[in-house]
């Protein structure tokens, strides 16, 4: 399944961000891209499974994926590996920042290189194997392409360790999201299924 990555699925970005929307999502929380996606690759997994899929699986899974059912199934996962599901218990940063936009407009693109590298460089990532990962750094966003945003409106909040660690990639935040005066064209999220 060959998906548009130029933005990032969902709204968060870093370890204990996305794990925390994934309980969201799993207890009933659509986030319209992610569920796309979720219930493509399904389809697709029954399909080398079973060998041929109806096209009109899409609610069955949907329910699947948003009514419980895959939640219980993950937490089963999670124990079975010695791991916990107290979910509220994820880490969470010790520093939040805000970024308000500007000006009015519609968001056309929200950068997701920067939008990774920016996470890489807050601690969520390793440029050495011995390098300690941040769990609770990231970025969530509050907008995404297509939506309209007011001057003040919060487009994303930057989860950092300290706010020197913010100061530092506020400016690239800033520079990930491109707004424009009309509403862009839809993003098409699945490009193509090979197959």
């Amino acid at each position: 399944v060959l998906s548009n990555m130029n933005e990032p699925l969902g709204f968060a970005i870093g370890n204990s961000l996305e794990i925390k929307e994934v309980v969201e999502i799993l207890s009933g929380k659509d986030v319209n891209d992610l569920t796309e996606i979720t219930i493509a690759l399904a389809k697709e997994a029954i399909n080398l499974v079973e060998g041929g899929v109806s096209q009109d699986i899409n609610m069955e899974l949907k329910e699947l994926l948003l009514g419980g059912a895959a939640l219980k199934k993950f937490e089963e996962m999670i124990l079975s590996q010695g791991g916990s599901v107290d979910f509220h218990k994820l880490k969470k940063a010790n520093h939040i920042e805000y970024l308000k936009s500007e000006s009015p407009g519609y968001i056309e693109k929200v950068d997701a290189n920067i939008i990774g590298e920016i996470v890489h460089e807050l601690g969520a990532g390793r440029k050495n194997v011995s390098d300690f990962i941040d769990h609770s750094v990231g970025i969530v966003l509050h907008k995404k392409h297509g939506d309209f945003v007011n001057k003040g409106e919060t487009l994303l909040e930057i989860h950092g360790k300290d706010e020197e660690a913010i100061l530092n990639v506020k400016r690239r935040a800033t520079s990930s999201i491109i707004l424009g005066q009309n509403p862009p064209s839809k993003l098409k999220l699945i490009e193509e299924i090979i197959g």
